[in-house]
């Protein structure tokens, strides 16, 4: 059984490079550091995250959509849309698809 949303948000906010991409966009904020220096970590926690959480679940959206921001922030709205545009499509594909029983669809989440 997968863990409820608020136990796989505690779990992916303790993955360490989900950590480290905390800290390094903080110093962004702050006019320090780039926030690209945080993508590759969050493209980790999101390969981590889709490996670990059944498709459709909200854990590997919402670092989808952490991704999507770190790249927008770090000048790439190109790939930032991109990220987008997938999360839209597979988030219509997994509301349009009938559950397959208790806790809906199979495995995997799709990388960015």
């Amino acid at each position: 059984a997968s863990p409820n949303a608020a136990e796989a948000l505690g779990l992916y906010k303790s993955l360490p490079e989900v950590a480290r991409a905390d800290r390094l966009e903080a110093l962004h904020s702050l006019g320090g550091s780039s926030s690209r220096e945080a993508i590759p970590l969050l493209e980790r926690a999101l390969e981590i995250v889709c490996g670990a959480m059944p498709e459709g679940h909200p854990l590997p959206m919402h670092a989808k959509f952490r991704l999507a921001v770190a790249h927008a922030s770090g000048g790439d709205s190109a790939r930032a849309v991109r990220l987008l545009q997938d999360l839209v499509t597979r988030t219509q594909q997994h509301e349009a698809a009938p559950a397959s029983g208790p806790g809906g669809g199979g495995g995997g989440g799709g990388g960015g």
